[in-house]
């Protein structure tokens, strides 16, 4: 026992170095922890920035279908690129009525549209604008 008390007598300061090297090691930890939750974070929300952007994007593509049929109302649709992404548009005609169908692409996220609409006489009524 005598010959314990030495060995810790000798090394006074081992148990405040235990103690900082545990503590550092928690502290990481925790600053790890966070750290991942925050990258989580920030991808949602470039997600979510994304999706509103294909949004836009699909907004636009509709309303230049809309401007292409006031001008030529044979107008069947193609392919847009805008703002960095893309849409297909088809323009499906019925008499007066139009539907316009829209899919835009922004890196991975999409958004479609599909509008009802009635042009006579170089003025558009809407009938319908959905979004998926």
């Amino acid at each position: 026992m005598l010959q314990s008390q030495s060995f810790f007598q000798n090394r006074s300061g081992f148990a405040a170095l235990f103690l900082v090297v545990v503590l550092g090691g928690v502290a990481l930890m925790i600053v790890v922890g966070v750290t991942v939750v925050g990258f989580g974070r920030i991808e949602r929300s470039l997600l979510h920035v994304r999706a509103d952007g294909a949004s836009t994007i699909a907004d636009g593509c509709v309303e230049e279908a809309l401007l292409r049929l006031r001008l030529d109302q044979s107008y069947q649709g193609g392919v847009l690129n805008l703002n960095g992404g893309s849409c297909i548009l088809s323009v499906e005609a019925n008499g007066d009525e139009y539907v316009i169908r829209t899919t835009s692409t922004l890196d991975v996220a999409q958004s479609t549209r599909t509008v009802r609409t009635v042009i006579l006489q170089n003025s558009i009524q809407l009938k319908q604008w959905s979004s998926l």
